[in-house]
């Protein structure tokens, strides 16, 4: 028997270890273990990357220069002209997204396709 796959077959129970300690310690002593893989970061984990977005329309639109940005037919966030959004997290793959003038119904541009890949950022610049 080797020496670790008392601890591995402890470690299958997941009552035994409870809390951020037991966690800790479980990603620790898995390591050891026969046929486990080192700790794979929460994106590969959930197939997911994120993405961010920009506002470089420079005002073209006479109601204002900021941005709704919608994703998949929802809201995600308003973006003022020449900023940059926070980072959004989504699963990898591809997205469909459109932005609006903000605030009202007048679109800024047409539907777009932004293809996520696990573990990137991708960046969508809205410059119309």
């Amino acid at each position: 028997m080797q020496k670790n796959a008392h601890v591995c077959r402890m470690m299958a129970h997941p009552l035994r270890f409870t809390g951020a300690v037991g966690v800790l310690a479980s990603c620790l002593v898995l390591a050891g273990c026969p046929g486990a893989s080192s700790v794979l970061p929460a994106c590969e984990l959930n197939n997911t990357g994120t993405i961010t977005f920009q506002n470089a329309a420079g005002g073209s639109y006479s109601g204002g220069k900021s941005l709704d940005f919608y994703m998949d037919g929802a809201y995600v966030t308003t973006v003022a002209d020449g900023g940059t959004s926070s980072a959004y997290t989504y699963s990898a793959g591809s997205h469909t997204t459109i932005t609006y003038w903000a605030g009202t119904s007048t679109t800024n541009s047409t539907s777009t396709t932004a293809s996520i890949s696990q573990c990137t950022n991708l960046t969508m610049t809205d410059s119309n």
